[in-house]
């Protein structure tokens, strides 16, 4: 089951999302929250670390079959986004 950022019943009920949910985007709409937003709306509801992890990438990897190589675990406040050559 894919959720976005601000769809917070997943937050609520995390102890029943926890292994079948995975955080999705609303990218490229104007209005999409990214990963960041939703790691503070469940840091408001309360939700687990363990949780967390799982909710934002943990199931997504375990579905998908893919290896972990990298996690960030502080916000990069100011950044340059790249500029694609297409």
């Amino acid at each position: 089951m894919g959720f976005e950022s601000d769809e917070t019943l997943v937050y609520r009920l995390w102890d029943v999302f926890q292994d079948v949910a995975i955080w999705s985007s609303d990218y490229p709409h104007h209005d999409a929250e990214d990963a960041w937003e939703g790691l503070g709306h469940m840091a408001e509801l309360g939700v687990p670390a363990e949780a967390q992890r799982k909710l934002m990438g943990e199931n997504a990897r375990r579905l998908y079959g893919i290896e972990p190589v990298l996690a960030i675990k502080e916000r990069i406040e100011q950044y340059e986004p790249a500029i694609l050559p297409w």
